[in-house]
């Protein structure tokens, strides 16, 4: 069994999108749902990241939104602090649209990609919703300086499938 991962979005000076303490009983369900017969009606949207601790060695899992880029890599990103685990040991498992895979995790400082990935996530998930993830649209010609302003606090992650 593996562990689920709470944010810690307080040291960002950020709110959850949901109240800490609802992650408890969230994360959980849609665990379960994402690894039963019923994840179609998430998949295209969450799956499920499961990685070791960087310090324990323990395997830990956590519910994540991803956006599938055009060349095939999936993005996300954290307002938390467990992509950290990510530095030492970036081998994943995901169970991505009802499938274990291995993949590999980088943590991802191209703020041409993370722009790309912001501006397809709020074209494919609504305004509200990126406001509710703190996200901006980001000008196509933004420079690199502009982007990290943009997106302070947040850490951008690509996962490369194997």
């Amino acid at each position: 069994m593996t562990d689920s991962v709470v944010p810690d979005t307080a040291s960002q000076g950020m709110q959850p999108p949901i109240p800490k303490l609802m992650y408890l009983v969230v994360n959980p369900l849609l665990k379960f749902i994402l690894r039963s017969p019923l994840h179609g009606v998430l998949s295209d949207k969450l799956m499920v990241l499961a990685f070791n601790g960087r310090k324990s060695g323990k395997q830990f899992s956590t519910p994540v939104g991803y956006t599938r880029l055009p060349n095939g890599t999936l993005m996300l990103f954290t307002n938390s602090n467990w992509w950290k685990n990510l530095q030492s040991d970036p081998v994943i498992h995901l169970r991505l649209q009802g499938q274990e895979r291995q993949a590999r995790a980088e943590i991802c400082q191209d703020t041409t990609l993370i722009a790309q990935f912001i501006n397809q996530m709020i074209e494919g998930r609504g305004v509200k919703m990126s406001d509710r993830m703190g996200l901006v649209h980001i000008p196509t010609q933004a420079d690199p300086e502009e982007v990290r302003r943009l997106t302070k606090g947040k850490t951008f992650i690509s996962i490369t499938l194997k």
